[in-house]
Protein backbone atom coordinates (compact mmCIF):
# COMPACT_ATOMS: atom_id res chain seq x y z
CA UNK A 1 0.00 0.00 0.00
CA UNK A 2 2.69 2.53 0.36
CA UNK A 3 4.04 2.32 -2.89
CA UNK A 4 1.28 4.24 -5.26
CA UNK A 5 3.27 2.71 -8.64
CA UNK A 6 2.66 -0.87 -7.98
CA UNK A 7 1.88 -2.55 -11.47
CA UNK A 8 -1.69 -3.88 -9.78
CA UNK A 9 -2.90 -1.19 -8.50
CA UNK A 10 -1.71 0.82 -11.90
CA UNK A 11 -3.59 -1.61 -13.96
CA UNK A 12 -6.86 -1.42 -11.96
CA UNK A 13 -7.13 2.28 -12.51
CA UNK A 14 -6.08 1.96 -16.62
CA UNK A 15 -8.83 -0.40 -16.76
CA UNK A 16 -11.40 2.19 -15.42
CA UNK A 17 -10.77 4.68 -17.67
CA UNK A 18 -10.21 2.70 -20.87
CA UNK A 19 -13.59 1.40 -20.51
CA UNK A 20 -14.84 4.70 -19.29
CA UNK A 21 -12.88 6.14 -22.58
CA UNK A 22 -14.65 3.07 -24.61
CA UNK A 23 -17.78 4.44 -23.47
CA UNK A 24 -18.79 0.83 -22.75
CA UNK A 25 -21.09 0.76 -19.49
CA UNK A 26 -20.76 -2.68 -19.59
CA UNK A 27 -16.81 -2.53 -19.17
CA UNK A 28 -17.29 0.65 -16.60
CA UNK A 29 -19.21 -1.46 -14.28
CA UNK A 30 -16.98 -4.89 -13.97
CA UNK A 31 -14.18 -2.47 -14.06
CA UNK A 32 -15.49 -0.17 -11.26
CA UNK A 33 -16.71 -2.62 -9.18
CA UNK A 34 -12.84 -4.50 -9.24
CA UNK A 35 -11.52 -1.19 -8.23
CA UNK A 36 -13.71 -0.70 -5.15
CA UNK A 37 -12.90 -4.19 -4.28
CA UNK A 38 -9.17 -3.98 -4.62
CA UNK A 39 -8.76 -0.42 -4.36
CA UNK A 40 -11.53 1.35 -1.80
CA UNK A 41 -8.95 4.08 -0.50
CA UNK A 42 -8.11 5.23 -4.49
CA UNK A 43 -11.30 4.39 -5.52
CA UNK A 44 -13.11 8.02 -4.40
CA UNK A 45 -10.74 9.90 -5.71
CA UNK A 46 -10.57 7.83 -9.21
CA UNK A 47 -14.47 8.80 -9.12
CA UNK A 48 -14.13 12.38 -8.46
CA UNK A 49 -11.84 12.90 -11.34
CA UNK A 50 -13.66 11.03 -13.73
CA UNK A 51 -16.78 13.58 -12.75
CA UNK A 52 -14.93 16.19 -13.59
CA UNK A 53 -13.74 14.64 -17.04
CA UNK A 54 -16.86 13.97 -17.82
CA UNK A 55 -17.98 18.05 -17.51
CA UNK A 56 -15.25 18.20 -20.10
CA UNK A 57 -15.89 15.72 -22.77
CA UNK A 58 -19.39 14.92 -24.24
CA UNK A 59 -20.10 11.32 -22.91
CA UNK A 60 -23.26 9.91 -23.62
CA UNK A 61 -25.90 9.65 -21.00
CA UNK A 62 -24.92 5.82 -20.17
CA UNK A 63 -21.53 6.71 -19.70
CA UNK A 64 -22.52 9.32 -17.13
CA UNK A 65 -24.63 7.51 -15.49
CA UNK A 66 -22.32 4.70 -14.74
CA UNK A 67 -19.83 7.30 -13.25
CA UNK A 68 -22.36 9.21 -11.13
CA UNK A 69 -23.42 5.99 -9.49
CA UNK A 70 -20.22 4.78 -8.88
CA UNK A 71 -19.17 8.80 -7.81
CA UNK A 72 -22.84 9.00 -5.39
CA UNK A 73 -21.60 5.96 -3.56
CA UNK A 74 -17.64 6.37 -3.39
CA UNK A 75 -16.69 9.75 -4.61
CA UNK A 76 -17.45 11.61 -1.49
CA UNK A 77 -16.29 9.15 1.45
CA UNK A 78 -13.27 10.10 3.01
CA UNK A 79 -10.66 7.20 3.15
CA UNK A 80 -9.75 6.25 6.89
CA UNK A 81 -6.28 6.99 7.12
Amino acid sequence: NANPGRPWRLLHLNLGIVATRARRPDLMEQAFARLVRHLPRDAGQFFHQGMQQLERIDYPEPVRAVMQNYFQRWGGKPALH
